[in-house]
């Protein structure tokens, strides 16, 4: 059976050629967004994450480097010329490595569940700000390896409010 992320990059190219709208857009949460509008109400939106991260502690550091993907889909609450009220989902799936100066390492994966409620307003006819309020499930699993001490696992969950501000430009309009 094929993953989530393989199904999403075999069917994106399909989406962007029979979509209206496309575009690509940031957000807040380090993330490239590739909205596509399916019909009138309905918007599907892969994402890619990433986080480059060096903390410097004590004359030790450590260094962070992930990559998640994902994906939102979204229905049109309200509709006016340049705003848009939404409601959807975003699912997602992090992969970090953390490496660190004393010969540690660990791997985490972190999927995660959002409902959101998003605002959006057009600047222009192509560009458009949003702002999103969600509240997120997250589960993690962590693997480290230590010098001296091996390998060690953990397991955590956490739930929590989530807001980013996203900019969108659209190609189709």
């Amino acid at each position: 059976m094929l993953k989530t992320p393989v199904l999403l990059v075999l069917m994106f190219p399909a989406l962007i050629c029979s979509a209206a709208e496309y575009g690509v857009g940031v957000s807040t949460k380090e993330a490239l967004l590739f909205p596509v509008r399916v019909t009138e109400s309905v918007t599907l939106e892969p994402q890619i994450a990433w986080v480059t991260q060096r903390d410097e502690f004590g004359g030790g550091w450590s260094r962070y480097r992930g990559l998640g993907l994902g994906i939102g889909a979204f229905v049109s609450l309200a509709k006016t010329p340049v705003t848009q009220t939404y409601v959807g989902l975003r699912v997602m799936r992090n992969k970090t490595r953390v490496t660190q100066d004393a010969g540690g390492s660990g791997n985490s994966t972190t999927e995660s569940v959002s409902p959101v409620l998003g605002l959006q307003y057009a600047l222009t006819p192509n560009l458009a700000i949003a702002g999103e309020l969600g509240y997120g499930f997250r589960r993690s699993k962590l693997q480290n390896v230590s010098p001296g001490f091996g390998t060690s696992s953990s397991k955590s969950s956490g739930q929590g409010t989530e807001t980013q501000i996203v900019m969108r430009y659209y190609f189709g309009k």
